[in-house]
Order: structure tokens, then sequence, then C-alpha cells
């Protein structure tokens, strides 16, 4: 009788806990896929700069890569904001020269919980990542 009073609140306790753990590694992988993505565009403008490779530009130019989608991520939900590389001038004597390049990788996540999906509505997460090299 009293495991009839206890069993709701521990199997609540339980999937929510599933449900929980679902969602971090879901972010986790997430952010490792962005990760990828801003590796894959360190490596494609690497190059920049030499005779008809002009993959940056100093106003920010969107770079085209293609990186597998990490493993436990569903592709429908994962949305690209920006990839894009800019090319960092100079500053001294004018020269004009490029000093560095700045890659950014931005994208988001929407995530729909199984368990809470009745208490919370879809929770989006965004990464943002950048380098400069």
């Amino acid at each position: 009788m009293e495991f009839a009073f206890v069993a709701p609140l521990l199997f609540a306790f339980v999937f929510i806990t599933i449900d929980l753990a679902y969602f971090w590694h879901a972010a986790e992988s997430f952010r490792t896929y962005v990760s990828e993505v801003l590796r894959a565009t360190i490596v494609a403008v690497a190059e920049d700069g030499n005779p008809g490779k002009e993959f940056c530009s100093n106003a920010g130019k969107p770079v085209e890569v293609t990186t597998p989608l990490t493993p436990g991520l569903d592709p429908e939900r994962v949305t690209k904001v920006e990839v894009s590389c800019t090319r960092i001038t100079a500053a001294e004597g004018g020269s004009g020269a490029t000093a560095s390049r700045k890659v950014v990788a931005r994208y988001t996540y929407t995530h729909s919980f199984m368990v809470l999906g009745a208490l919370l509505s879809d929770w989006t997460v965004e990464e943002r990542q950048e380098t400069e090299f």
C-alpha cells in the first residue's frame, strides 16, 4: 500500500533524471560538433591569401565546410547560424598586411524533452566558438 504512494514519485524522479541526462548528452555532443566545424573551417582557410585562394575578407566571409554530425544528434534540430572567416590586418605603419584571421562557428540546437515535454517547452542551446590565428 505504501509503495502505491511512493511509486509515482520514484518513477517521476527516475524518468526526469534520464531526461536531463539525455539533454546533457545531446548538449555535449552538440558542443563537440561545433568544435569539429571550427577545426574544419581552420583547415579550410589555412591557405587564405595564397594566389587564387581567398577564403577570408575584411568584412567577414561565409565559409562552407562539410563535417559529419556527431552521433546522437538529430540533424533536423541543428541549425547553422554562422561559419565565417574575417581577415584582421596589421595596424602598425598602415602596411595593410594580414596579421591574423578570426574564424567563427555558431550553431543552434533545439531539444525536446521526452518526460518533461508536457511541463517544459523545447530548449534551444546556442553554441558560438571562435579562434584567431
